[in-house]
């Protein structure tokens, strides 16, 4: 009998992964990519913020500890500025 084809529930998502660390990051996004995600990576809090200004994804996967600006703080910036993150 033939393998049945899952469905992809997360086909055509906007992704953005973020993590300081460059191996986790490709790691993550090639994963992804693979399920048929549109995908964006971020290597710090700073371009998590910029990159999920400029067009806001459906889901953030973001590590929490990374130097300058961590996860939690990076939560907190997406939770406060409502107009900007919506």
């Amino acid at each position: 009998m033939a393998a049945k084809k899952r469905p992809h529930l997360i086909e055509e998502a906007e992704i953005l992964v973020v993590d300081d660390v460059p191996e986790n990051l490709q790691t993550v996004m090639n994963i992804l990519r693979n399920e048929g995600c549109h995908v964006r990576g971020a290597v710090n809090g700073e371009l998590a913020l910029q990159a999920a200004s400029q067009c806001l994804p459906d889901l953030i996967l973001l590590d929490i500890r990374m130097p300058v600006m961590d996860g939690f703080e990076v939560y907190r910036r997406l939770k406060g500025d409502k107009k900007k993150f919506r």
